[in-house]
């Protein structure tokens, strides 16, 4: 049997450059090389570990496929440094949001940096607040919704703790024979 070749990790230059798509295999070999327990841990088991957080990622939708068996260097990042923030990932690029921009390199000079984009014009200004407003009145139903459920659920509760210490009192007395 074909003894199995690792993936080389791949430059992250030229990824960019690419377009910034990158296989599977190979975002998770760049991640592994900046995890912060590359030292500490077998790679074999590191990259077993990242591979399954891409995996699992891919199948619930958080990060989209561009080709099949290709997929964006920026969503492997922020998984990365949502899921390992010890590492040291600031060479890896960021997701931007829509009409924030894109930078790009020419030549051989990587850059590295973080950037937070501002809404340039009152009507992304305006977006971005009836986004938030959206947000907040989704979360307000949602604690509504929850305290409700809290309520329905503390007459059972309560029962359930009476009975509990019923039955606790009852354990410690001496048994009929």
């Amino acid at each position: 049997m074909p003894k199995k070749v690792r993936t080389p990790v791949p430059d992250v230059a030229e990824v960019m450059a690419n377009g910034g798509i990158v296989t599977r295999a190979g975002a998770a070999a760049l991640i592994v090389n900046l995890h912060p327990d590359k030292d500490r841990v077998d790679d074999r088991y590191l990259r077993d570990r990242v591979r399954k957080q891409i995996n699992a990622r891919i199948e619930s939708g958080a990060i989209i496929e561009a080709r099949p068996n290709m997929i964006r260097l920026d969503e492997v990042a922020e998984l990365a440094r949502e899921t390992w923030p010890d590492g040291n990932y600031d060479n890896l690029p960021r997701v931007l949001t829509p009409g924030t921009g894109h930078l790009q390199t020419r030549g051989s000079v990587p850059l590295t940096g973080q950037s937070t984009s501002l809404p340039a014009t009152v009507k992304q200004c305006n977006r971005v607040i009836r986004d938030l407003e959206a947000e907040v009145s989704r979360l307000t139903n949602a604690l509504r919704e929850c305290k409700q459920h809290i309520a329905d659920l503390e007459p059972d509760a309560l029962k359930y703790r009476a009975n509990r210490e019923k039955n606790r009192n009852s354990a410690r007395k001496p048994r009929r024979r």
